[in-house]
């Protein structure tokens, strides 16, 4: 912008300069005044230097010292050259009120007029643009900042532009109302008429234009700025909602946030040390110290009886509440603990409450031609249940709580309960609980394993036709064989408690067994909520797992077989007399993504260790296996994979690790089946050469004369010498040889079926049992018939002759599921649970 130069004159057209006035101060003489806020003494080009009439003139002193025609004059004239700049820097009405004031101002600053007219003539050029400039300046900052105070104008700060490159690219006419950009580059990129930019300038898209701001950069010097929608910095957003501050990261996420009282929220906290507190909905404790090395400790709730705090259940039942009885005892109707237009009423046979079920505690009795109704109009998006089956001879699908579907009578959703073996349908050799939606009786969204006979709390929650949680702190997690079943709406017939209806409406799928409580939610809970609502459930029934006597580490294959796409993990038993045998919960259960077999599972300095086979049929050849660590032999943690090489050579095929103890050393050792280039499976001994499982020794060959293809070794330490079970894999025979040191040379003891166990087993597992009143040594073997069922053979003798004389028949397992090639030990915790 440019301003005008003219001359100062009277009214009658004579120069100021001439007056007598001016002829008395001359351009050396000191004039008072006020710059900056502060009276100083200046010359008069200072004043002119000075740049802004604001800056110089701050009081009235001059309205006295002028007077009459003089101050008129000068307030007229100063209107003229006003007015001019006002012409000039198009800002008529703001340049107009800056120069009258100016003027004014500068009247009142005890200088004579002659003096300052005559400066104001050499500078009026240099001056007029200045207040023209810092005129439009205030102008943009006004029109910016108003908008922002106001919020009635959307301002949303984007970063730099570089306006000589246009980067990022801005277009004329294209944007998005409220951008601003500040100039971090000068240049001359055209947008809607603009076409001079300079650092600092902005640019701001408003009513469909990008409009020019000199140095728009104000707002970084702010001392408070309101109405914005949030701050970037970096990646992260700093915004205020309805309850507080938050700030997020680049995809949304919540890091950080403080209501309006001070509460706050973080995932992570990070302390001096180094260490973190975490606070994750997928861990098993509320909080998680975390140290700079990686371990961490779990820190649970104090030790108090937990509530269910959540949100009510759209409908509760519980056995302690709300039910009506026929004289003969059974249970006509079961209202809700909250208020809810829903309940549950008779509909056959007869459900009756029963006493101290569990603890003081009762429970409805369903005996398997029992059954209640209910009429929930939706798809439940949580059911979590405190339940326990008594039987398997019942139905073969139980039904804790269903709902008919319009698909031939087929349950639009179904919580069921002990499935046995051999049951038809997707899951056909699943065993344990079956959880979620169905389009078929035999499709289920979720499976879960526990123990028959032993109080459960089990639930799923759905959410987007989907099973995000399935599972109770006394059982497993699910194996998910359909994460996308679909959710069908409820048909023709009611929902039923007890069972559900088959294709011709009659009622089928029996339950067999108690319930205590049945909550149910119209929304899918968090997973947090979730475990929250569990917790308590667990903490008011005194819940726990079964451990007995003997563990048995095995793993079982969901269906058919693996080679027809079924999916392996590991199944824990427990047994207190080791032939009657139950399910314990665990969470180490596998998907189609990732298998497991041959599981062995020991006890080493204060935790439960598992290694497995790594891959099999479905996964083609495996250089490694894998190992778990587990504080109570449920909850597993991976440790590592151990990549097995000799001479340099990667093993194609890595076979059923098994571990044990050296009793001299004190040494953790494993045995391991590898190929090794073109040689068939042999064994080979490796460990661990620190506690933390990550580094492991070179493996060493242990040789068997006259048996070349050998795995599924077994290796103890009994009385005086070292006792090797295994697997001639050529054969397909368990033989049995002993050595003076766990690497051998070992001298094999036995050929054939000596032993009348047959062929086609695998998988040996031998549990010293002490000695008996005789002093006879006495032996269990439990052997995997390969998909047949797990059977055991006993032997008693003198030692060492037991090991090679008579072992008695096989007998098969009392297990409710079908269970392969695993490793028995004695429970290290006594009563553990219980």
């Amino acid at each position: 912008m440019s301003g005008t130069s003219s001359t100062a004159t009277t009214q009658s057209g004579a120069p100021i300069s001439s007056l007598p006035e001016a002829q008395d101060v001359a351009a050396s003489d000191a004039i008072l005044g006020v710059f900056g806020g502060n009276a100083k003494l200046a010359k008069p080009e200072d004043i002119v230097n000075a740049g802004l009439p604001s800056d110089v003139v701050k009081t009235d002193d001059l309205n006295a010292a002028l007077s009459g025609s003089a101050l008129s004059q000068y307030v007229t004239q100063a209107a003229t050259h006003a007015a001019s700049s006002e012409t000039s820097a198009n800002q008529s009405q703001t340049a107009s009120a800056a120069a009258s004031t100016s003027a004014a101002q500068a009247a009142q600053t005890g200088v004579q007029v002659a003096t300052i007219a005559s400066s104001i003539n050499d500078t009026a050029a240099s001056a007029q643009n200045a207040v023209a400039g810092v005129t439009a300046d205030a102008n943009a900052a006004k029109v910016l900042l108003t908008a922002a105070l106001s919020g009635s104008a959307p301002l949303e700060y984007r970063g730099y532009w570089d306006a000589a490159t246009n980067s990022p690219a801005l277009a004329s006419g294209t944007g998005t109302e409220g951008d601003l950009y500040i100039v971090s580059v000068a240049g001359t990129t055209n947008l809607d008429g603009n076409v001079a930019w300079s650092v600092g300038d902005g640019a701001w898209f408003t009513n469909g234009k990008w409009v020019y701001f000199a140095r728009a950069g104000w707002a970084a010097v702010a001392q408070e700025i309101v109405a914005l929608n949030a701050l970037g910095v970096g990646d992260h957003r700093l915004s205020a909602g309805g309850t507080g501050f938050s700030i997020c990261d680049s995809n949304g996420n919540v890091a950080f946030e403080i209501d309006f009282s001070g509460n706050m929220l973080a995932i992570n906290l990070t302390l001096p040390d180094g260490s973190i507190l975490q606070v994750a909905e997928d861990q098993t404790a509320p909080l998680r110290l975390v140290g700079s090395d990686g371990t961490y400790m779990d820190i649970g709730l104090p030790d108090t009886d937990p509530v269910i705090t959540e949100a009510a259940p759209d409908l509760w039942l519980d056995a302690d509440y709300g039910l009506t009885y026929a004289a003969s005892g059974a249970v006509q109707e079961w209202t809700s603990k909250t208020t809810s237009p829903w309940s549950a009423a008779f509909v056959a046979g007869n459900p009756v409450k029963i006493a101290n079920a569990i603890g003081e505690l009762p429970a409805i009795h369903f005996d398997g031609v029992s059954a209640l109704s209910h009429s929930l109009p939706f798809t439940p998006g949580t059911v979590i249940a405190v339940y326990r089956n008594t039987t398997t001879a019942g139905s073969t699908r139980p039904a804790i709580i269903a709902c008919d579907s319009p698909t031939a009578g087929t349950p639009a959703y179904a919580l069921r309960g002990f499935i046995p073996m051999g049951v038809g349908g997707g899951f056909a050799r699943a065993q344990g609980y079956q959880i979620g939606t169905s389009l078929s009786g035999g499709e289920f969204a979720g499976r879960v394993s526990g123990a028959l006979g032993h109080w459960q709390v089990l639930g799923a929650t759905y959410s987007n036709d989907t099973v995000t949680v399935a599972s109770g702190k006394t059982h497993s997690i699910p194996c998910v064989k359909s994460p996308a079943a679909t959710v069908l709406s409820p048909g023709g017939k009611s929902g039923t408690i007890g069972a559900t209806y088959n294709a011709s409406g009659a009622l089928t799928d029996y339950f067999t067994g108690d319930l205590c409580e049945l909550l149910i939610w119209q929304r899918a809970l968090s997973q947090r909520e979730y475990n929250a609502v569990v917790d308590a459930l667990q903490s008011k029934y005194s819940l726990q797992p079964v451990f007995g006597r003997f563990l048995y580490g095995a793993f079982q294959t969901t269906e058919a077989g693996l080679e027809s796409g079924g999916v392996e993990g590991l199944v824990m038993l427990s047994s207190d007399n080791g032939i009657e045998w139950q399910h314990v919960p665990t969470e180490l259960i596998f998907d189609s993504a990732h298998t497991m077999r041959d599981p062995t599972i020991t006890y080493h300095n204060g935790r439960f260790l598992l290694a497995c086979t790594a891959g099999s049929f479905g996964n083609g050849y495996q250089d490694r296996f894998s190992v778990y660590s587990s504080t109570d032999g449920r909850h597993w943690d991976f440790v590592t994979d151990v990549v097995c090489t000799v001479g340099g050579v990667a093993s194609h095929q890595t076979w059923a690790p098994e571990w044990f103890h050296d009793p001299i050393d004190g040494v953790l050792r494993l045995v391991v089946h590898l190929d090794i280039g073109s040689a068939a499976s042999q064994i080979y001994e490796m460990h661990p050469t620190d506690d933390t499982l990550l580094n492991w020794s070179t493996p060493v060959l242990i040789s068997l004369t006259g048996y070349s293809n050998v795995i599924d070794s077994f290796p103890f330490y009994y009385k005086d010498r070292w006792v090797l079970f295994f697997k001639d894999e050529s054969a397909r025979q368990i033989q049995i040889a002993t050595a003076s040191e766990p690497t051998g040379p070992y001298t094999v003891l036995t050929t054939g079926d000596w032993a009348g166990w047959g062929s086609g087993v695998e998988g040996p597992s031998v549990m010293p049992l002490g000695e008996d009143a005789a002093g006879n040594t006495m032996f269990r073997i439990y052997i995997d018939a390969q998909g047949a069922g797990i059977s055991y053979s006993d032997a008693v003798g003198a030692w060492p002759d037991v090991l090679t004389g008579a072992w008695s028949a096989p007998k098969l397992l009392t297990v409710p599921s079908n269970p392969q090639h695993g490793t028995c030990i004695r429970n290290p915790i006594p009563n553990f649970g219980a």
